[in-house]
């Protein structure tokens, strides 16, 4: 289903959230780089425009101007200690947003259990912190060179909700940089997110660029994939392809600001209101709908194959009752 993210839509997917949290089967949650601390942050842009070869960086589309900063960090010009300066200034006296206050809340009240995210900032930390999820004792943070960690540094079990930072941790000076493959230096953590990616998932802010890695690793079966962001993803990447396979849906034009603004009020209504609900069920209805009107053309051409397959049987019987008439007629031959 590909639709503008209208109120309807999110109050079926809170519904549908909610659901799986009842259920003890909460949602895996992809946090991807547009709903992270670089693409809020204008120093990031600016920083980078002074080493992109590229004149028209300052009048790029916000989505092709990101892409090109991830070109600049991968460039062989850029030495580390810049690459390091330019990433810290970009994230230096930022803090976490409303959306992402939302988000722990959600996490906190358990609708969430796995958060996967591609950025290296500490924004999702600080926003835990702000509705006193304590690390280490309400939650977990996994990042590839340490397995699982808090800020005490206790070893942990996988029995509390877990933010697995794919590229790792800026602060914590282990992070991705330049690396193409990243991933492939840590197999047991690959083999997770593969897994974690195999069961309903929710994907917000996913960049094509940035998080090339996740695409390349998505699990082409599965359960249902909802994503969100502003935009299609190409419909030529694997990953729209992989929407088709697991039954995805996309809601579009819509920050992730918005979104979880969004959400999390329909989650938090103990009773979605009426009017969310019947335009909830009247797109369902539709849907079902067009589904249905699937299956009947389906199933006229089952029919016409049906046909098709009695009509060679009948032409077959002809020929070999023909070749059977060949056959007597020679024998018949021999004898006289």
């Amino acid at each position: 289903m590909d639709t503008q993210a209208t109120v309807s839509d999110i109050a079926m997917l809170a519904y549908q959230l909610k659901s799986r949290k009842v259920n003890k089967k909460p949602t895996v949650l992809f946090v991807g780089a547009r709903a992270g601390g670089l693409f809020r942050s204008e120093k990031f842009y600016s920083g980078s425009q002074q080493f992109t070869s590229r004149p028209s960086f300052g009048s790029l589309p916000l989505s092709e101007k990101f892409g090109e900063c991830f070109q600049v960090l991968k460039s062989d010009h850029l030495g580390e200690t810049d690459r390091h300066n330019l990433l810290s200034d970009a994230l230096q006296n930022q803090s976490c947003s409303p959306a992402d206050v939302d988000l722990a809340k959600l996490v906190k009240e358990g609708v969430f259990d796995i958060i996967i995210s591609t950025n290296i900032d500490g924004l999702l930390e600080e926003a835990f912190n702000s509705v006193n999820l304590r690390p280490g004792l309400d939650y977990q943070v996994r990042i590839p060179e340490r397995f699982f960690y808090s800020e005490d540094g206790s070893i942990l079990t996988g029995s509390k909700p877990t933010l697995v930072k794919v590229f790792g941790d800026l602060a914590a000076h282990q992070y991705r940089t330049k690396e193409a493959f990243y991933l492939n230096d840590y197999r047991d953590l690959k083999r997770d997110l593969e897994s974690y990616l195999r069961r309903d998932v929710l994907l917000i802010g996913f960049d094509p660029t940035w998080d090339q890695e996740i695409d390349d690793i998505l699990p082409s079966d599965g359960g249902s994939v909802c994503y969100v962001d502003k935009e299609l993803p190409a419909e030529t990447s694997r990953l729209s392809r992989i929407l088709k396979n697991r039954n995805g849906s996309k809601l579009l034009n819509i920050t992730y600001d918005l979104f979880l603004q969004k959400l999390y009020n329909y989650l938090r209504e103990e009773v979605p209101s009426s009017d969310g609900l019947v335009q909830a069920m009247s797109s369902q209805i539709q849907e079902v709908s067009e589904l249905f009107k699937q299956i009947q053309e389906i199933r006229r051409q089952v029919d016409q194959i049906q046909e098709i397959h009695e009509r060679v049987k009948q032409i077959h019987g002809g020929i070999s009752y023909l070749q059977t008439s060949v056959d007597e007629l020679r024998t018949n031959g021999r004898k006289s």
